[in-house]
């Protein structure tokens, strides 16, 4: 059996951000090795729990500086040092640089991930993001979305793997100890 070496590509590893709260989600419920390419904030605890899953957080360049030759370089560099088997990428509009260096340095799987119906907030950068992912489908070879409008909105009629942004239900399931402990902590009377 061959070894799995996952590669995801991000720009923030942050509580508040639900694409690195699916990524945790990956790591922590798989038994392959799982380093994250970040270019932004990264949360102290969450890469501990990446470090203590046997992953690495590796700090890159950020895409938007030097017109992405640092960011280019630094990942063609990860993808030359090591023998991944899965680049997952989650970022459409760069994915034309790390997607392209996955297939050229013969990565099997190519993953580029939707997570959004709406490819940014402004007018620009829907047009920049539009014209961006447009070679999508000539570097990755896997496409999954968290829903059918971002499939649509990333893929347009190419099939795509749909797995729901999900949420661990269980964290918001009532406990009594919980409960008292946190009004408690609050100053919240029991009634």
């Amino acid at each position: 059996m061959s070894t799995v070496n996952v590669l995801h590509v991000l720009d923030t590893l942050i509580p508040a951000s639900g694409v690195a709260s699916i990524i945790m989600n990956l790591i922590e419920h798989s038994e392959y090795c799982q380093d994250v390419a970040v270019y932004s904030d990264v949360d102290e605890v969450m890469s501990e729990r990446v470090e203590r899953r046997g992953g690495k957080i590796l700090r890159i360049s950020d895409v938007r500086s030097g017109f992405g030759r640092s960011f280019k370089r630094e990942i063609s560099d990860l993808l030359s040092d090591n023998r991944y088997t899965v680049v997952h990428g989650h970022l459409l509009n760069s994915a034309f640089i790390y997607m392209r260096e996955a297939k050229r340095r013969n990565v099997p799987v190519r993953i580029i991930h939707s997570h959004s119906a709406k490819s940014a907030n402004t007018r620009l950068k829907r047009a920049r993001n539009d014209i961006l992912k447009q070679g999508i489908p000539m570097w990755a070879n896997t496409f999954i979305a968290g829903s059918q409008p971002a499939a649509k909105n990333a893929f347009g009629k190419r099939d795509a793997h749909i797995i729901r942004n999900g949420v661990d239900i269980n964290r918001f399931s009532f406990d009594a100890e919980t409960r008292c402990s946190v009004r408690k902590e609050l100053g919240i009377a029991d009634d």
